[in-house]
């Protein structure tokens, strides 16, 4: 059983600053802008909703010539996906649907060893990119590992080197 101990070293510093990040609900060119970073021809979450199709219906909806009518399906499409979007940063609130992903295990090349993947739905992804977005415009990110690489760190690599 594990027992709480008292740490023997003083805890790290911890940064308390505030930062005054938009926690509102999105604009739509905010929203298309993060669809169109989302990548395409990836797997699709329990719905089988795909990136592909969000822009599909984004681009049916609001077409770029004038002359072209919106269909009026892809209309009612992407004002749901908006309207899901919005409810996600209003109420804090999505579709129990999208809070699923699908367990999918990868080979690794030793005989019964496996990578486990998860596929998660693309409102959400959707909704983490807007997220991301906010933040990383807001907070200033240092690169810890000192290896000047943008890529996560794992938590072993950080434990090793202030170890």
């Amino acid at each position: 059983m594990y027992r709480a101990e008292d740490p023997i070293e003083p805890p790290f510093p911890v940064r308390t600053e505030q930062y005054d990040i938009d926690d509102g609900p999105p604009t739509e060119s905010e929203v298309v802008d993060c669809l169109k970073k989302l990548r395409n021809q990836k797997a699709s979450g329990a719905t089988g909703i795909r990136a592909e199709d969000l822009k599909e219906w984004y681009e049916k909806a609001r077409p770029d010539d004038p002359e072209v009518d919106p269909d009026p399906l892809a209309v009612q499409l992407w004002d749901k996906v908006l309207e899901i979007v919005r409810l996600a940063f209003v109420d804090g609130t999505i579709p129990k649907a999208f809070t699923y992903g699908i367990m999918v295990l990868i080979p690794k090349s030793k005989p019964n060893e496996f990578r486990g993947i998860a596929l998660l739905e693309i409102i959400y992804k959707l909704v983490s990119s807007i997220i991301n977005v906010r933040i990383s415009s807001k907070v200033k990110f240092d690169d810890v590992g000192g290896s000047g690489s943008k890529a996560p760190i794992n938590t072993i690599r950080l434990w090793n080197e202030f170890s």
